[in-house]
This record gives structure tokens, C-alpha cells and sequence, in this order.
């Protein structure tokens, strides 16, 4: 069953809970086949969300944020990357880790399956042992940009081996500095950026996964580190991973920082086309990036609340959206429908709401 809010009911869908008042008496019962009467009813007795029954002619309304990456996948990979960095914490190879190769590999397979939960690439992250969540949420993201820029299974194989290990020089820097609650020294700083080059000692110089690790903090116009590469210099699995890195590490609270807003950090990453990172890369990662995906409740800028109903690809933070209140916070007597992507009203997103 899926969880739908009332805007987006169309005759014909079947309950699958009973609709209950405030006073818990039933409204409709398991199985009534929605109508425009008992839509309008719904509304009328301010009824948010119901439950309908799952259905093959319904599969285009998309209803609610979904995960990325399952959380069975999720913990499998999860385990492997961190055997795989106990291996390299006591000094074992690991650049041909049979858990990495596994791990990536049920990846690519897992989305290239399912193209069509790319639109909820916000859903994966997770601040919980944080420096492995990290590498398989940027695993996953670069492989589905990768997929977007038309490679093929063993380039996104590759990819996702990098994008698990991208991060491994960090488990030889001090944790103390690391996981450090307040502003770097220069020094300490210094000691930071050298992850890069403690991945060569990790994973061996020959590695594609090596070189990716060393160059994942260069940027395309020279100013990144540790080599001041620029442009076609820098490999490109290592201009795709270095862009979803910095997604996902500002999008997630971190013991120094806040997250910040969706919308702040896809406005930065617009920007940096052709100048940090490839404006292609920029296109692709974009394209598959939905901050708000369907069935998203959200406040606006003017107080107005809202359901978003459908996202622009390439402007994945003016979507489509739904009126639902007035900007006092009343239920309007209408729904109307509001493409922020065209400057309407001059509105904006303010803030994701719970469902």
C-alpha cells in the first residue's frame, strides 16, 4: 500500500485502511473505490493523508520519498567497507578487496535495475558511522551519474570501487583532528588534506581506485590539492566523485557544522560548473538529483504550505507544487497548482515538513 496525500487522489483508487474521523468513527471503510464525492468528503473533514492499495494504473503518481539504496543493500555494504578499512587500519592490502569488488558490484546492479529512484538521491544519506555511510552513499551517487553519462556496467563497476574507497587515506589521519568539533588550525588542516596521499600508501600507486583517491579533492580550474591539476589533468572518475563527496558531506550534520539546506547546497554545486568541476559532470549529477521528491510536503517562502507534485530535471529546487494552505496556515478552498521553477510569485522553498 502506499501512503498518499489527499491532493494527489484520483477516482479509482481503492483504500486499503479505513479512514477514520477525529472522533474515530469510520468515514470509509478497506476497499471503498475513491469517487470525486468521496474525495471532496475527505477534504471536507480536513483528512491529510489515506492509505490506497498498490496498482499498476496508479505507478505514475509518485507518492513518497523512496530510498536510494535499500537498507538491506545498505548494510551489507556498509559491513563490507568497514572490513575492508579494518583490513588497511592493520596494514593489509587491500586494493583487490573481494568485499569492495562485491560491494560495488551489487551497486551497479541494484540501480542500474531501478533507473527510476535516481529522481530520490536525497533519501541515502545518513549521519550514523558516518565516514562509511559516506563512502557508499558516494558510491552510489557516482555510479548514478555515471549511468546518466552513458558508461557502461565495467566503467560503473570501476566507479563504484573508487567511490567505497575514495575516503580510505582518512582512517591515517589522528581522529582527534578528524572528528574535531571546532575550527581547524592550519596545521591540523594541513594534516587533513594529506588523506589523499595516504590513500597512494593504502591502495598502491598502480590502482585506478589510488589515483581516484589522491585526486578527488582537485578541482577543474587548478585550485583543489594535493597536485593542482587542472581540466583533463584530473581523472574523470575522480571529477564525478569529488563533486557527490562535497554533496554529501554538506548535506549531513557533521560534530563541527550543520547540514545545510538542500536547496543552498544545489544552488553551490550549479555554480561551480566548468570553474570547481566539469559542467557536464554538473549536468548529469544534477539531472539526477530530487531534494523534494514527489509527495514531499514543504513550506514556502511565504508561509504557504505545499506537496510537491512533480520535479524539473535540471532545476531539481523550483519543482512543481501544490497549494495546500493559505499563508496563514488555513486550508484553501482549491488546491492550486504552482511551478516555482518559472519564477511564479516569486516563491521558494523554505523548508522540507513532515508528512
Amino acid at each position: 500500500m502506499q501512503k498518499v496525500h489527499v491532493s494527489l487522489l484520483v477516482p479509482g483508487m481503492k483504500l486499503a485502511e479505513p479512514v477514520l474521523t477525529g472522533s474515530d468513527d469510520a468515514l470509509l471503510w478497506v476497499g471503498h473505490t475513491l469517487t470525486v464525492r468521496t474525495i471532496k468528503l475527505l477534504r471536507q473533514h480536513r483528512i491529510e493523508y489515506v492509505f490506497i492499495e498498490e496498482c499498476s494504473e496508479f505507478e505514475s503518481v509518485e507518492l513518497s520519498p523512496v530510498e536510494l539504496v535499500p537498507a538491506e543493500c545498505r548494510a551489507r555494504a556498509i559491513s563490507r567497507v568497514w572490513a575492508t578499512f579494518e583490513k588497511a587500519i592493520h596494514s593489509k592490502p587491500v586494493a583487490h578487496s573481494p568485499e569492495i569488488q562485491e560491494t560495488a558490484r551489487e551497486l551497479v546492479n541494484f540501480l542500474t535495475k531501478h533507473k527510476r529512484l535516481i529522481r530520490s538521491i536525497s533519501e541515502i544519506r545518513s549521519v550514523d558511522e558516518y565516514l562509511l555511510e559516506h563512502s557508499v552513499n558516494v558510491s552510489a551517487m557516482a555510479i548514478m551519474t555515471g549511468t546518466c553519462l552513458g558508461m557502461d556496467e565495467d566503467e560503473l563497476y570501476m566507479l563504484g570501487i573508487c567511490g567505497l574507497m575514495h575516503d580510505i587515506g582518512k582512517i591515517k589521519v589522528p581522529p582527534e583532528i578528524l572528528n574535531k568539533p571546532g575550527r581547524l588550525t592550519e596545521e591540523e588542516y594541513k594534516e587533513v588534506q594529506k588523506h589523499t596521499l595516504y590513500a597512494l600508501d593504502v591502495l598502491g600507486y598502480d590502482e585506478v581506485a589510488a589515483k581516484v583517491a589522491s585526486q578527488h579533492h582537485e578541482r577543474y580550474d587548478g585550485s583543489g590539492y594535493p597536485y593542482k591539476l587542472v581540466k583533463g589533468e584530473i581523472h574523470p572518475y575522480a571529477q564525478i566523485i569529488g563533486l557527490v563527496d562535497v554533496y554529501d558531506a554538506l548535506t549531513v550534520d557533521r560534530c563541527y557544522r550543520s547540514a545545510c539546506q538542500a536547496r543552498e547546497v544545489i544552488e553551490l554545486v550549479a555554480a561551480t560548473g566548468n570553474y570547481h568541476y566539469d559542467y557536464t559532470i554538473v549536468r548529469a549529477f544534477l539531472s539526477n538529483i530530487a531534494p523534494y521528491p514527489v509527495g514531499t510536503k514543504v513550506l514556502l517562502s511565504n508561509g504557504q504550505t505545499a506537496l510537491v507534485v512533480s520535479s524539473a530535471q535540471h532545476f531539481p529546487i523550483y519543482p512543481k507544487v501544490r497549494l495546500l494552505t493559505d499563508e496563514q496556515g488555513q486550508p484553501l478552498p482549491v488546491y492550486e497548482d504552482v511551478d516555482l521553477q518559472f519564477g511564479s510569485k516569486g516563491l521558494f522553498i523554505e523548508k522540507q515538513l513532515p508528512s
